[in-house]
């Protein structure tokens, strides 16, 4: 598989792991991204996206999973 990364989330930094799971109950992928932003080589951020077999986002929905790790945390801007 090869990475997928939305326009609004490839300003976020560098994505440095992706991730992605099936459901076969709704037909659709979970795809998560961890991303640099502050080029330390560390993940900072956490984003996820449903996409259906078409690879359309579902819901047209971005989702934030991040944490706040060292102080690093954000949203999307």
């Amino acid at each position: 598989m090869f990475k997928i990364v939305p326009d609004i989330l490839s300003t976020q930094g560098k994505v440095l792991h992706h991730s992605t799971a099936w459901n076969s109950n709704r037909n659709e992928y979970l795809v998560a991204f961890d991303f640099d932003v502050d080029n330390d080589d560390l993940p900072d951020q956490l984003f996820a996206l449903r996409l259906d077999t078409s690879a359309k986002i579902v819901d047209e929905t971005i989702l934030n999973f991040t944490a706040n790790i060292n102080k690093k945390a954000g949203g999307l801007y």
